[in-house]
């Protein structure tokens, strides 16, 4: 969408009071982002009141905006998420110090639009003719204000040794449109026999009201199912799940997998047979941090898809 971004950003203390003022554009779509933030930290909590114009993922927890995900639009052509422009406020809190939870919590008040793919530079562009990313799906229009709240805990130390991790998400919103969304993840690693670590993660979620386009639900990609591009399967609710034998080698490691998931109407959550389904091999180093994975779908639009991304431990 923004192509290269470049930008500049200014901190400022002020007695109790932490200052931020952020400024960007985009040398594709020409856009400028800019987001003034004022902070206050307790002993307890941070919060930080924050007004913005700037490109926004559907998914917010994914991590479409790092420089994981930059890298392989640039090396790879890949882009598996879909964006919106959103201009408001917002006033966000997390703890100072975590306990066995994480926590965080938002609200805000916003106009989303729609924004559309402006640039294809990429490295395949070198031997590869015509568009290379996928065209973002169009937001819908809105008006919102909402509220949204965040748990997560991560148990284990030892990314070789016993770990689990759990989280929920809650989000409301009013305004153009009306509707809530709830999720849930659950994971778990450990040691199993000839040396070698099993991983297993699932996840669920659905939403009620009238949603928009930017609040559904979506799966494909390297976050979701392995295999196929981005937004394959959508719907007002889904499930997920995929598992992993991994070798233990502590800065490389080979592993195989296989994801299912589904998405679409709850009321055919009974009958939901999974609608992706793929398998594949992997390679990831350094516990995780630069991972690569060669899939095959084996539902729906098959065939052979590699990813190359960072931060990508089960």
């Amino acid at each position: 969408v923004e192509g290269l971004s470049v930008g500049a950003r200014v901190d400022v203390g002020a007695g109790p009071l932490a200052l931020d003022a952020t400024a960007r554009l985009g040398t594709a779509d020409l856009e400028p982002g800019v987001e003034v933030g004022v902070a206050r930290e307790t002993s307890a909590w941070r919060y930080r009141l924050a007004g913005y114009r700037r490109l926004d993922t559907f998914d917010r927890a994914s991590s479409a905006l790092g420089l994981g995900a930059s890298l392989s639009a640039l090396l790879l052509g890949r882009d598996e998420a879909d964006y919106l422009r959103a201009t408001g406020a917002e006033l966000a809190a997390r703890p100072v110090r975590f306990g066995r939870w994480e926590q965080a919590w938002r609200l805000f008040a916003e106009h989303q639009h729609p924004v559309s793919r402006e640039t294809d530079i990429t490295l395949p562009r070198a031997w590869r003719d015509g568009p290379v990313f996928r065209e973002v799906l169009p937001a819908d229009r809105a008006d919102q204000v909402g509220a949204a709240l965040t748990l997560r805990t991560v148990r284990g130390e030892s990314a070789l040794g016993l770990r689990w991790t759990a989280g929920t998400e809650l989000e409301a919103q009013a305004g153009s449109f009306r509707f809530g969304r709830a999720s849930a993840l659950a994971g778990l690693a450990a040691p199993i026999p000839f040396g070698l670590v099993g991983s297993l993660e699932g996840a669920v979620g659905t939403s009620a009201g009238t949603v928009p386009v930017q609040g559904l639900w979506y799966l494909g990609g390297p976050g979701s199912v392995r295999g196929y591009p981005g937004a394959t399967a959508a719907g007002k609710s889904f499930w997920r799940a995929r598992g992993e034998v991994a070798t233990r080698g502590p800065g490389a490691r080979l592993a195989t997998f296989m994801d299912a998931g589904w998405a679409g109407e709850r009321s055919d959550w009974s009958s939901a047979d999974p609608t992706l389904l793929s398998a594949g091999v992997g390679a990831s180093f350094l516990d995780g941090l630069i991972r690569a994975d060669l899939a095959r779908a084996l539902r729906g639009r098959t065939g052979w898809r590699l990813d190359v991304y960072l931060d990508a431990a089960l």
